[in-house]
C-alpha cells in the first residue's frame, strides 16, 4: 500500500513533528538540570542525606532522653520520671484514703451514733445541764 497525501495530513503532522521537537528540548533540558551536581538530583542527594543524618541525631537525643535514668528529676528520663509519678500518685492516692477515713471517724464523734451520742449531744447536755444548775443556784436562798 503506497503512502497517499489527502494534502491535510502531512502538514498537519510537520506540525506535530515541529511541537514534538520543541517539547523534546524541553525534556533534554530537564535531564541535563536533574544531572547537574550542583543543583540537579546528586544535590538533592546530598541534602537528603544530610537530613536523614540530622534526623537519626534529633530521634538519639529523644530517645536518650525518654530512656535517660536517674535519682533526681532533672536526671531522670521521661519514662523512669512517668513511672515515678505514677508510683507519687499512688502515694498521694493512699494518704487521701487515710484522711478521709480519719474525717469519717471525726464526723462519727461529733455527730455520734444511736449507741454512741457524739461531741455534739454531749456539748447540748452539758450546756443544758450548767442552764439548769444556773437556775437551780438562783432558786437556793443565800443565807
Amino acid at each position: 500500500m503506497a503512502l497517499t497525501d489527502t494534502g491535510a495530513t502531512l502538514p498537519k503532522l510537520g506540525n506535530d513533528l515541529t511541537t514534538l521537537s520543541g517539547k523534546m528540548t524541553d525534556l533534554k533540558n530537564g535531564v541535563n538540570q536533574l544531572a547537574n551536581k550542583k543543583q540537579g538530583a546528586p544535590a538533592l542527594a546530598v541534602g537528603v542525606r544530610q537530613a536523614i543524618g540530622t534526623l537519626q541525631g534529633g530521634l538519639k537525643t529523644v530517645q536518650a532522653g525518654l530512656t535517660r535514668t536517674g535519682n533526681t528529676p532533672s536526671t531522670m528520663g521521661a519514662v523512669q520520671g512517668a513511672g515515678q509519678l505514677a508510683n507519687g500518685s499512688g502515694q498521694v492516692q493512699s494518704g487521701l484514703d487515710q484522711v478521709h477515713s480519719g474525717l469519717q471517724q471525726v464526723y462519727t464523734g461529733l455527730a455520734g451514733t444511736a449507741q454512741n451520742p457524739g461531741l455534739i449531744a454531749g456539748l447540748t447536755q452539758y450546756t443544758d445541764g450548767t442552764a439548769k444548775l444556773a437556775d437551780g443556784n438562783q432558786q437556793v436562798p443565800m443565807a
